[in-house]
C-alpha cells in the first residue's frame, strides 16, 4: 500500500515550492486535508515528504506517518513528538 504525497518532480499548479509549502500546511488547518496531499503529491524532495507525514501523525495513522517519514530519508516517526513545531520547520524550509 502506498501513502499519498512523496511522488513525482513538478510543483504544484506551478507554484514555487516555499509557497507549495505554505499552501499544503495552511490546508489542513483549514479542513482541506486532501489537498494538502494533492499538493505535496507533485513534488519529490525531503520536505514534500515531510508534510505528509506530519499530517498523517496529527491524523494518528501511524503506518502512513512512518512510511513518509521514511521517504524523508532525515526524519524518523519515532523522533517526532511535536507537530506543530515540525510544520514551522517545514515552512522556515529548515532540516
Amino acid at each position: 500500500m502506498k501513502a499519498a504525497g512523496c511522488t513525482s518532480s513538478v510543483t504544484a499548479a506551478g507554484e514555487q515550492p516555499a509557497r507549495a509549502y505554505a499552501l499544503a500546511i495552511d490546508a489542513p488547518l483549514a479542513g482541506e486535508w486532501e489537498y494538502a496531499h494533492r499538493v505535496v503529491q507533485e513534488m519529490d524532495d525531503p520536505l514534500a515528504c515531510w508534510i505528509p507525514a506530519i499530517l498523517y501523525r496529527i491524523k494518528g495513522d501511524v503506518w502512513n506517518g512512518r512510511y513518509c517519514y521514511g521517504r524523508t530519508d532525515r526524519w524518523r516517526y519515532e523522533e517526532q513528538r511535536d507537530a506543530h513545531a515540525e510544520l514551522l520547520l517545514v515552512l522556515a524550509g529548515r532540516d
